[in-house]
């Protein structure tokens, strides 16, 4: 008797395992016929295409990423669309993450082309419901990695289209909008690109996502890969949790992900740079070293109304006290925290936070309390909105959101798209619904 139940607990056993190794079999996300919708799609648009700098590109990684089993453990769909870098033959690809193994799995292609338009708003449009209709899932979390610029938009690609020069060229803003609005729209939406954490940017994006993540500096190389490999962690063991809750863990893996390095070497690279680079030099740290000037921040985009108000009510006071609160105006704007990025002595961006909290500080004369009550409120109203936020200490005064802010009109340190005057004429809500803009304007032409 006892060895009759011996085998059948063999059996038992054996069929289970059996089982277990032939997930795959029967896996969702195998399959596009009969999809169990699960609770996150995650979808990644990686813009690789940059000729003029192709050691920016992250092929490297991503080449990594199909090579190589990571840890799954089947609890999200994983769709990855990628153009490509290589001057020769340029190619680009649409594929899934597919089970490997019992708890791993890779990138599985389903198609490839000789080259995408990433300069054509449709592209991502159609990407997102691509996803959505194959792949379908309670939230959905879209992860854009390519160059960026902040309020003068994202997603680069230097493969000529159709005669076009696309040097410096990117989608606007309104053309993400665009994307995003015609295929519905996702919970998550982080990009993993240089000064996203733009006011202007996330505005734009408010009634398109709920949560926008991004980084007011530029980013490193390396940022596609620390950023997918972190949200595939977070998302399979919180999916079930809030997309806020979400997001918090997101920038406390991505603060995980990049430790403080501060030793000696990074002094003595930090003045060789300074001296050689024509970079500064700021209370013994440096604003161009990947260790110690990493941002990223999340935000409720449901709060940005409200922030938005509270700057336009700062910038009329500011433009209808101008000729007597100029000197502190720039004051105020020098001691902000500001973003240079690469080889860059000054930044065209500000922390938002910081400069609010400058103004209503200022001690080198008495400024009216109706300007002090309203960098206050554009305070408080940037805590309600930034619910997660980190800076390493290369940028100790990072709140989480940038506006522009250049410190003149002939600052010409960035791409010639990325001036003042491109600013003024420049398609944005922001600007349309704010008087920022305007008191730029009078500001520096006075």
């Amino acid at each position: 008797m006892i060895n009759i139940m011996k085998k059948r607990y063999g059996v038992a056993i054996t069929i289970i395992f059996l089982l277990l190794l032939n997930l795959e079999a029967v896996s969702p996300i195998n399959t596009n016929n009969s999809i169990r919708e699960k609770e996150w799609t995650y979808m990644v648009f990686a813009g690789g295409d940059d000729l003029e700098h192709p050691v920016l590109s992250p092929d490297p990684y991503l080449d990594l990423l199909m090579k190589i089993p990571i840890r799954f453990n089947g609890k999200i769909n994983v769709i990855i669309l990628y153009d490509g870098n290589n001057d020769e033959n340029n190619t680009a690809l649409y594929g899934h993450f597919k089970r490997s193994g019992l708890f791993s799995a890779k990138l599985e292609i389903d198609e490839e082309y000789e080259e995408l338009d990433f300069l054509n708003y449709t592209t991502l449009r159609d990407f997102i419901s691509r996803c959505k209709t194959g792949y379908p899932a309670d939230r959905y979390f879209l992860h854009i990695h390519s160059h960026g610029w902040g309020w003068a938009g994202a997603v680069h690609d230097q493969v000529p289209i159709d005669g076009r020069n696309p040097l410096y060229k990117a989608l606007t803003m309104e053309e993400i909008h665009k994307a995003l609005d015609e295929s519905g729209g996702v919970d998550i939406l982080e990009f993993s690109s240089c000064y996203m954490g733009s006011f202007e940017s996330a505005y734009e994006l408010r009634n398109c996502t709920k949560i926008y993540m991004g980084s007011e500096e530029k980013g490193e190389i390396s940022l596609a890969f620390y950023t997918f490999l972190n949200d595939l962690k977070i998302l399979q063991k919180y999916y079930y949790r809030s997309s806020v809750t979400i997001a918090k863990k997101l920038v406390n893996r991505f603060r995980m992900a990049h430790p403080y390095r501060f030793t000696p070497l990074d002094i003595v690279i930090g003045v060789l740079t300074s001296v050689f680079g024509g970079e500064r030099v700021v209370s013994g740290y440096y604003y161009n070293h990947p260790s110690i000037d990493s941002t990223f921040s999340a935000v409720r985009t449901d709060k940005l109304d409200e922030v938005c108000n509270e700057i336009n009510d700062l910038a009329e006071l500011l433009n209808k006290n101008l000729d007597e609160y100029k000197e502190i105006i720039l004051a105020a704007r020098i001691k902000s925290e500001d973003f240079p990025g690469f080889a860059m002595p000054i930044g065209k961006h500000v922390d938002i936070y910081d400069f609010a909290d400058i103004v209503s500080k200022n001690t080198g004369e008495k400024i009216k309390s109706e300007i002090y009550n309203a960098s206050q409120n554009l305070k408080k109203s940037l805590d309600e909105a930034v619910i997660a936020n980190w800076a390493q200490v290369g940028h100790k005064n990072a709140h989480g959101l940038s506006l522009f802010f250049p410190y003149s009109n002939n600052y010409s340190m960035h791409p010639p798209h990325w001036d003042m005057k491109n600013y003024t004429t420049h398609k944005l809500e922001f600007k349309d619904n704010s008087y920022w803009d305007e008191f730029l304007v009078n500001y520096l032409d006075s």
